[in-house]
């Protein structure tokens, strides 16, 4: 969306490559912003509404032992600092 998010993102994105958690360069593109698809409603927190099968595809998938062999819990906590005082946008403002 702006600049600032794009500095933050490929600041990320060198601070992992450099990390060594990888055996391979990150290439994954950091792109200019086009157009936002809103998510249906059952999509929304999927995780608490649907905690168990949540749970059983992360399990299942493989999904958490790949992040657990990867983050170990360590280094690169996820920072929420700047979603804390988020509010999900109405219908409304998500069509324009």
């Amino acid at each position: 969306h702006s600049e600032e998010q794009k500095r933050i993102a490929e600041k990320s994105k060198i601070e992992l490559d450099a990390s060594g958690k990888f055996d391979k360069p990150i290439v994954t593109e950091i792109l200019s912003f086009t157009k936002f698809y809103p998510a249906e409603e059952y999509h929304q927190d999927y995780y608490k509404k649907q905690a168990d099968r949540f749970n059983a595809y992360k399990k299942l998938s493989g999904r958490e032992q790949i992040i657990e062999e990867t983050w170990d819990g360590s280094e690169f906590e996820y920072n929420v600092s700047h979603w804390k005082n988020f509010t999900k946008p109405s219908k409304e403002e998500l069509k324009k």
